[in-house]
């Protein structure tokens, strides 16, 4: 992603408030620019606190005020980039110097794509709130998640709740409801509450033993406040016989649950007043366009650019994997994803130590490098990297390899560690000495047949193997308190975060 600081490079003040103007040409930059193949929105969003001063001047087509306010009005309401419909905000602070009222409020109306976004504040407070609102809706309709939920089969004609809000059964307002179907293990049914969903009133259930997987796909808030929370879903089930719900204490969303993000691309024009009206609340306006596009770009993980410059980029697009340099003594550089991900926030594949391949079952009897347990593990040597057991280097080649350990507590000595989310996932940011970091997410492990911590705990093998246990190799291991390393059976489904040798 790109981010631009716009205080520091291409935001000053001067004379005149050219608002038709400035819109005008606004519109022709985005009919105009080429974009990426997955847009899901186009947005204008313009902030004034006066009258419009000059356009006339710039722009000869036109006699009088109204008529150019009428033209950028109807541009507005008919342009389209790439087939989708422009949506255009306007906020208005007005100030001490704006006598036409009657004309101020026009403005707002005609310079938005319909009267409900329009938007007339009291305070640069009242403007930075309305901003962030805006980007939560930009965000909330440029992501759209998977969410996988497993739970137990149940009788036929049970009625199934699953609660996203924290809210006890009866007073969520964000659920998922069905009836489960015994014959093909499906839901039926099923409506969406506070959600909306691409599944439809059916969705098939897969089967793993006693437990059955509900997979929603392209769900998003109703109210485009920002992500699904899912930390704190709930299961509640009704059977047939019983009038009231009972809650299933045995799931948890660590345990019971996967979540995953698809993003589109949103393209955002900002045209912002920086005339000389403002006064010392200039400041305000560029800090708060700042706080716009670094919540926009942080949150909705779209591509940000913009024609004044930028400043330290991660990953400068979505062709991963991208070597990070974190600024570290041995100039060791970090992959910006995990093996087997698409993006810095997926949790990719799980990999006993030693073994490039997914399986479905992780113990010691389907570890291929012990003979049944723990005290039979095979010597791969002490130190595996770039070798046939190297998953990194076997998955990326090049120059991609897993980590030592001795990388791992590099990483640890010199970074700063902060438990953080990143699109909905939790996980461990490691700022480096050099102010760029790296996203771990908190994927868990896999033991058996289960996912187990995802959500709550990161774990990521070195290549290195444990000195006091051939049966044990080293690990970076985090959570919301701590960052450190330790040892963990190789046996263990862990997830893999090369480096750059």
């Amino acid at each position: 992603m790109l981010r631009e600081k716009l205080g520091f490079y291409g935001l000053n003040r001067k004379d005149g408030t050219l608002l038709y103007y400035a819109v005008d040409h606004a519109l022709d930059m985005l009919q105009n620019q080429t974009f990426p193949t997955q847009v899901g929105s186009v947005n204008l969003i313009t902030f004034t606190d006066g009258l419009d001063q000059g356009s006339l001047m710039m722009n000869g087509n036109y006699t009088t005020d109204q008529q150019y306010l009428d033209e950028v009005g109807k541009r507005i309401v008919e342009t389209k980039v790439k087939g989708l419909p422009l949506t255009a905000y306007s906020l208005g602070l007005r100030g001490s110097d704006v006598a036409d009222y009657q004309l101020f409020q026009n403005n707002l109306k005609k310079l938005a794509s319909s009267d409900d976004k329009a938007f007339e504040v009291n305070s640069m407070s009242a403007v930075r709130e309305r901003l962030q609102n805006i980007s939560d809706h930009i965000i909330s309709i440029s992501n759209k998640q998977i969410i996988s939920l497993k739970i137990p089969g149940q009788s036929n004609e049970t009625l199934i709740r699953f609660t996203f809000d924290g809210s006890s059964v009866t007073k969520s307002s964000m659920y998922i409801e069905g009836t489960f179907n015994l014959s093909d293990r499906s839901l039926r049914n099923v409506t969406y509450h506070g959600l909306r969903a691409e599944n439809g009133e059916t969705v098939q259930g897969k089967q793993d033993g006693i437990f059955v997987t509900f997979t929603f796909t392209g769900l998003q808030r109703v109210d485009g406040n920002g992500l699904i929370p899912t930390s704190n879903i709930r299961q509640y089930y009704k059977s047939p016989s019983s009038t009231n719900w009972q809650k299933n204490s045995e799931f948890t969303p660590a345990n019971n649950t996967q979540t995953s993000i698809t993003h589109s691309g949103a393209v955002i024009m900002l045209v912002l007043d920086c005339s000389n009206s403002l006064g010392s609340q200039f400041s305000n306006i560029k800090e708060y366009a700042n706080d716009f596009i670094d919540r926009v770009a942080n949150n909705a993980a779209v591509e940000v650019e913009r024609p004044f410059g930028y400043d330290t980029l991660i990953c400068p697009d979505g062709n991963h994997p991208h070597m990070v340099d974190l600024g570290l003594p041995s100039g060791t550089k970090w992959a910006c994803c995990n093996i087997g991900a698409t993006t810095p926030e997926a949790y990719g594949g799980y990999y006993a130590w030693g073994e490039t391949e997914e399986k479905t079952t992780y113990n010691w009897y389907t570890y291929i490098h012990s003979d049944g347990s723990q005290k039979t593990c095979h010597d791969l040597g002490d130190d595996i990297v770039c070798t046939q057991y190297d998953v990194a280097h076997v998955k990326w080649g090049g120059s991609w390899v897993m980590p030592s350990r001795e990388q791992q507590e590099e990483l640890l000595n010199n970074c700063t560690y902060t438990w953080t989310t990143v699109n909905g996932v939790n996980g461990g940011q490691f700022t480096g000495p050099n102010g760029d970091s790296i996203f771990l997410p908190a994927a868990g492990y896999r033991w058996g047949d289960y996912l187990y911590d995802a959500g709550s705990n990161g774990h990521f093998w070195s290549s290195t193997q444990y000195s006091s246990h051939s049966g044990n190799a080293y690990r970076l291991s985090f959570y919301s308190g701590k960052a450190g390393w330790v040892d963990g059976f190789r046996g263990n489904g862990h997830t893999v975060r090369p480096v750059s040798r």
